[in-house]
């Protein structure tokens, strides 16, 4: 993390978050054997759940790659397929792969304004990446998943919130890294605000955990976003506590909810295993009228 991000932050809030990570890099140091689940306050209820086990509820539920389209023009490395060809429903829940599977784009097709001026006539995409996006949004809640994270080289898959209509606003209940080590997996939660137009953008700091064997069990990944604060909870455990009052008056658009597998860009040392990422479940909860 960079200085500027403790300096946007209390020294109570500093020291609260230090206290946690530093705890989260004990347990990951042992062997667990069950994993926990946090829970919502008993004044929240359930207000959507997916189980991932009807194909019905999930083509109603959710699209194929993002709403605005299916690749980044800054990143040629990868793209989203707006079918199910590497995110599709199995007995285990929501599988999101990673698969070498080239595409081939025609920058003519698309639309003006994905026309980048450094984008070639035709350009094609070597790998392509399993990602969802919910049709429903959300202000403020209770925002949780079980997933099983990939044993993947270069790694770049998360669970994440989005604004419904611009980009920031983004809360990222974890983006994973790895690099040539499947099992040295680096989970970060992160927040985006402001805006890029005008030179405000922001990032809340996004320090390093470490949980034990995520890519062999279902681990709970949690957020509990409010007026006043934005929490994070792996594993059962809270992990971050993030109280920016600039940040949380920010964010107060609605935010869809993105489940991605990724990579970053292959490099020439190891390229990618082709693994895949697993959603058990999903579910929101909100504070009850």
């Amino acid at each position: 993390m960079k200085i500027e991000h403790y300096l946007q932050r209390s020294l109570k809030n500093n020291l609260l978050n230090w206290k946690l990570q530093i705890k989260a890099w004990f347990r990951s140091q042992t062997t667990i054997k069950v994993s926990k689940n946090a829970a919502p306050p008993v004044d929240y209820e359930l207000v959507y759940e997916d189980k991932f086990d009807s194909h019905t509820k999930f083509e109603e539920n959710w699209r194929y790659a993002h709403p605005w389209g299916d690749f980044h023009p800054k990143t040629l490395w990868r793209y989203w397929p707006k079918t199910n060809e590497v995110a599709y429903l199995s007995p285990a829940g929501l599988v999101l792969e990673n698969r070498l599977k080239p595409k081939t784009f025609i920058k003519s097709e698309l639309p003006k304004w994905r026309q980048k001026d450094w984008l070639p006539d035709e350009f094609t995409i070597n790998w392509a990446s399993g990602l969802v996006s919910s049709k429903q949004n959300w202000k403020h809640g209770w925002f949780e998943a079980e997933i099983m994270m990939p044993s993947e080289r270069g790694m770049w898959s998360a669970f994440w919130l989005s604004g419904e209509d611009s980009w920031p606003p983004e809360i990222d209940i974890f983006e994973a890294y790895t690099d040539e080590d499947v099992n040295e997996i680096s989970i970060q939660p992160n927040i985006h605000w402001g805006s890029v137009e005008d030179g405000t953008k922001k990032d809340y700091g996004a320090p390093k955990f470490k949980l034990h064997e995520p890519n062999r069990r279902y681990i709970q990944y949690a957020c509990h976003w409010t007026e006043d604060f934005i929490k994070f909870y792996y594993d059962g455990h809270l992990v971050q506590v993030c109280d920016n009052p600039e940040m949380l008056k920010d964010l107060s658009a609605k935010q869809y909810v993105i489940l991605n597998n990724g990579i970053k860009r292959p490099k020439d040392e190891y390229s990618p295993l082709q693994s895949a990422m697993v959603v058990r479940n999903f579910k929101v909860y909100q504070k009850k009228v």
